[in-house]
């Protein structure tokens, strides 16, 4: 492996580390009963690492693409395969964006790209539950799924790829609830954005795995004499 890459590598295991600790320090005070103030100092931080962090996945995801996309000896049914995911998770992540840009402008009542009203409740369950915005939210991801995992297996070093996103209906509290449910009801507008934000990530993580083992493999010949 080369040098860029284990850099590459340790840079993606850092961001997510930092996540997964934060994200537990957020469930640690909700666990706790913590005072909101707390609750909600943690979530904003939260959210403003992950937005870094994504920001950083997005151009490692091009770098990486573009490194696959360069290899001269890429055949051209495995670039095609290539060229297709890179699409299929650009269409995705816009559309996660674009909900991310419209729900805060929604819950700010005026154009912006930060958010202000960070413990709103009402607004944030509306917008995503009321209007449908999470079920929309959750068939794109449905499809982007479907999509990616009807993709032929070529050098993945696996026979399907999927995106690990489980849509089944949960409990909640001791009560069975939609996926909708348990994501967006009764969500402050912080968690909101930070649950798109790691949405968001699932769908670049998965899509930099493939393109990175795609040329992490070693070639099985056959002896069929």
């Amino acid at each position: 492996m080369s040098l860029s890459k284990k850099l590459s590598n340790y840079r993606i295991l850092c961001c997510t580390v930092a996540i997964v600790c934060l994200l537990l320090g957020v469930l640690l005070g909700v666990s706790l009963n913590l005072n909101s103030r707390d609750v909600l100092t943690s979530y904003k931080t939260f959210s403003s690492t992950q937005t870094q962090t994504n920001d950083q996945l997005s151009q490692l995801l091009d770098q990486e693409y573009q490194r696959v996309m360069d290899d001269v000896f890429l055949d051209s049914i495995t670039r095609s395969k290539v060229e297709e995911l890179y699409s299929a998770q650009k269409e995705m992540t816009d559309y996660i964006d674009s909900l991310r840009k419209t729900f805060i402008m929604d819950v700010n009542g005026e154009v912006s790209d930060q958010l202000m009203r960070w413990d709103d409740i009402s607004g944030s369950e509306y917008f995503m539950i009321g209007l449908g915005n999470a079920s929309a939210l959750k068939d794109h991801l449905r499809q982007y799924q479907e999509q990616i995992s009807q993709l032929p297996p070529c050098r993945f070093g696996r026979d399907t790829t999927k995106l690990y996103i489980d849509f089944e209906d949960r409990m909640l509290y001791g009560e069975r609830v939609s996926w909708e449910v348990y994501y967006f009801s009764h969500a402050m507008a912080v968690e909101v954005v930070s649950q798109l934000d790691l949405f968001k990530q699932q769908v670049m993580m998965e899509a930099w795995d493939i393109l990175r083992r795609l040329t992490d493999y070693e070639e099985v010949v056959v002896d069929n004499k």
